[in-house]
């Protein structure tokens, strides 16, 4: 196995690095060494995985040796959005000669083996109650599980199966791991998320955090920051704090504070129903307010500074009295905590980084079928983003697509001291890109809303995509990306036999999805799968080789500009300057876009097409927000029969290798 010597440090890599992943290293040990952070660009297939491993690794090592006793060792938190991605990560770690001890940190839905609660909806009460009760085996024997697993390398599939062996909880083996693991792997919402980071016990003092597939961070900041409560989740949570009021009727003052608890959703239930609104539904029964004007609005429901107050010291007492703090269901206090600190910081501490929305809808049924909800939107990602990262000792943001660097940077409003776009590892000859401006109907590919909407936008888009698959056949399949739902099912209408990702369907669903669209690849058929830009497939899925041969990326997906939420966001973005609400909007659909595009190739000796059906990616505005590999090699075309031969040889001299 091959040992580099990198700023100093030696590295263990499993072959002879890439000139990218020597760059990423070199940078990634800067930060370790230096106590700075980074943001780092990494496309598909250059190792980047790897990278992340080997760098904090091997300065581990390094640390080790050379710490003094009276130092103190460091964490490292790899992150990536979801489980699946972090299992990709591990995987990686397998290859090199490192043994670190690891955990990786999960919920009980994935977690639980104990079979009596396997049907249960709500795993965390059901676990409590068994665990109160004494009558959770699994439980009980979590120390074996913990001996048995030792110092091993493994995923959460194989903690599951070690704990099924020994009759072991997985779920509470793999937190009582956390304090002397040298890695807490786990995804980036339990760290940005402050009611999960706090359940977790996670500490990031003088950590190490890297974060990969870190271009939805923004996203999540805001969202971990945002709250909706629905009239059906009111309903829930008065129906739960009434029944925690009976239960609690020995406990004293106790049941004082739950009565506490319920003052505030009343107040929102009772203002609901005395909105003003009126027939015709949704755009005309929203109330929005923004920044200070949040606080009069509350006040106007009945909820006054003085009651919040109230609210608060009340969850606390509960929370602390081991008779009444299992009384509430593990989701509903979380919900109640992210409840207080949103409210609690609208109110005291002067930030106009939140709007609110209060938004009525009448359904089919008239106003008997009446729903509605409070949303409170964090506007600001920095709010959650800086005190997860204040008091670390680095962090670094990677990804395949994170450029533009200059949207994390304002948005995020911290010091990213180092900023690195890598190579990608491409031959010229790897790829076929180009954009299409015209269809077989000689009318613009322009995917704005009025015309995508028309039939002859359709049947151009579907002639296109059934032309691509049958040229690739033989070889793989071809990868659709549209905007939205709405588009890819009339797409689906005008394409025979194209596997159509589902817009509800979970896990399941989607990898029956997977096996069809492969089914017909193997069959050597015109194999199409119809997918949308930030679906499933568009991140976390490995199309590697005959899997994706062509790419197609129909139109520019921009978020709704109805959305109420995205209209506040480029609203506030204007106001507080930076990052400006017209680039912001811009990125997140370059982003989106760029992260489907990244499906095309996936290894050093893989080769693929993309295809981007949009005149508007002729103009230099369009494409140059585009990825550096994709910008070197595109081609531009008025229609596919301009490119038809040549696209035809590109397939050909790969068939031949």
């Amino acid at each position: 196995m091959p040992k580099v010597k990198i700023n100093g440090i030696s590295v263990d890599i499993p072959f002879e690095p890439y000139p990218s992943q020597s760059i990423t290293i070199a940078k990634l040990l800067e930060c370790f060494q230096t106590n700075t952070n980074a943001l780092i660009e990494s496309p598909t297939g250059t190792g980047k995985s790897l990278s992340i491993i080997c760098s904090v690794l091997a300065y581990n090592e390094q640390m080790k040796r050379d710490r003094k006793p009276d130092q103190k060792p460091f964490k490292i938190f790899i992150c990536s959005r979801t489980h699946k991605q972090l299992d990709q990560l591990i995987e990686q770690l397998r290859k090199t000669e490192y043994r670190p001890r690891i955990t990786i940190l999960g919920s009980r839905n994935q977690y639980c083996i104990n079979n009596s609660i396997s049907g249960v909806v709500d795993k965390n009460k059901a676990c409590s109650d068994l665990i109160k009760e004494g009558k959770c085996v699994y439980f009980n024997r979590k120390e074996k599980l913990m001996k048995r697993i030792g110092e091993k390398i493994f995923d959460i599939e194989e903690l599951k199966a070690e704990g099924r062996k020994c009759s072991g909880c997985p779920y509470f083996t793999a937190r009582a791991l956390q304090p002397d693991a040298d890695i807490v792997f786990c995804p980036y919402n339990y760290l940005v998320e402050t009611s999960i980071r706090e359940a977790s016990e996670i500490k990031l003092d003088n950590a190490i955090i890297l974060i990969d597939e870190a271009h939805n961070i923004e996203d999540c900041c805001r969202s971990a920051g945002s709250t909706e409560i629905t009239s059906k989740l009111l309903d829930i949570i008065i129906s739960e704090i009434m029944s925690g009021v009976k239960k609690s009727a020995l406990l004293g003052e106790v049941q004082n504070d739950f009565i506490n608890l319920m003052e505030i959703f009343r107040k929102f239930r009772e203002y609901s129903s005395v909105s003003a609104f009126d027939s015709k539904g949704f755009d005309s029964s929203s109330i929005v307010r923004k920044g200070k004007q949040i606080v009069a609005e509350l006040e106007k429901m009945g909820i006054t500074k003085e009651r919040f107050l109230v609210f608060k010291d009340s969850l606390h007492n509960i929370s602390k009295n081991d008779d009444s703090k299992d009384i509430l269901d593990l989701n509903t206090v979380r919900f109640l905590k992210d409840i207080e600190r949103i409210i609690g910081m609208v109110m005291f501490s002067g930030t106009d980084a939140y709007a609110y929305c209060f938004i009525k809808y009448i359904g089919n049924q008239g106003r008997n079928a009446i729903s509605y909800s409070y949303n409170f939107w964090l506007l600001d990602p920095s709010i959650m983003f800086l005190p997860v990262v204040s008091k670390t000792k680095a962090v670094a943001l990677l990804s395949g697509t994170l450029t533009p660097f200059s949207s994390f940077t304002q948005e995020l409003k911290f010091a990213f001291q180092h900023k690195l776009e890598a190579p990608h590892i491409l031959r010229d000859e790897q790829v076929f890109v180009c954009n299409i401006r015209k269809g077989h109907l000689k009318k613009d590919l322009c995917g704005t809303y009025n015309i995508s909407e028309t039939l002859e936008y359709l049947d151009q888009i579907a002639r296109f995509v059934t032309v691509v698959a049958e040229q690739v056949k033989n070889h793989g399949g071809t990868l659709v990306f549209v905007p939205n739902y709405s588009f890819l099912f009339k797409l689906a209408g005008r394409i025979k036999d194209a596997i159509v990702e589902s817009k509800d369907g979970g896990m399941v669903d989607f990898e029956k999805k997977i096996a069809a669209y492969r089914a017909r690849i193997s069959q050597k058929n015109p194999a199409i799968f119809l997918c949308v830009y930030r679906g499933k497939a568009a991140e976390g899925v490995d199309f590697r080789d005959e899997f994706a041969r062509a790419v197609v990326a129909v139109g520019i997906p921009y978020p709704s500009i109805k959305d109420k939420q995205i209209e506040l966001k480029k609203e506030y973005n204007d106001k507080n300057g930076g990052y400006n609400g017209r680039l912001w909007y811009e990125a997140q659909a370059f982003r989106a876009v760029n992260q489907a595009l990244g499906r095309a190739i996936r290894h050093s000796n893989d080769w693929g097409s993309v295809f981007l059906l949009d005149s508007r990616y002729s103009e230099k505005r369009y494409h140059s927000s585009l990825p550096g590999w994709i910008n070197k090699s595109i081609k531009f075309y008025e229609t596919y029969d301009d490119c038809a031969e040549k696209f035809k040889n590109f397939v050909d001299f790969h068939s031949k290798k």
